[in-house]
């Protein structure tokens, strides 16, 4: 059996006194397409900021296809697709300038297999 693509193991986010995340734990197969679902203040978007390197992560780790990225969490941004239930354009950009500026660090090339980490 294949490793799986993604695997978050009992990720914790806190803001001071503020526990954000409190031990999400799941595994995301090849090929699987996976939405977080909750009500407002769940940790849902603060999850998904933590497996984008968007946001840190306080306490847990995550994998990608077996591989600790926890410490370099940032190369996930080449293999995952975010699709946001709102809109994130800045209004005041062109459509080139808001490319830029949301997926300026991403590479389009290139696997994250090839990536040292």
């Amino acid at each position: 059996m294949p490793e799986p693509f993604l695997t978050a193991q009992d990720l914790h986010k806190s803001f001071n006194d503020h526990k954000a995340v409190n031990g999400v734990s799941f595994i995301i197969d090849e090929g699987e397409i996976f939405g977080l679902l909750g009500p407002n203040g769940a940790g849902k978007t603060t999850t998904i900021n933590m497996l984008t390197g968007m946001a840190g992560i306080t306490a847990g780790r995550v994998f990608y296809r077996g591989k600790d990225l926890t410490k370099n969490i940032k190369a996930a941004q080449q293999v995952i697709g975010i699709v946001p239930d709102e809109s994130n354009l800045y209004s005041e950009l062109s459509g080139f300038d808001n490319l830029f500026c949301s997926g300026g660090s991403i590479s389009p090339f290139g696997s994250l297999d090839d990536l040292n980490y």
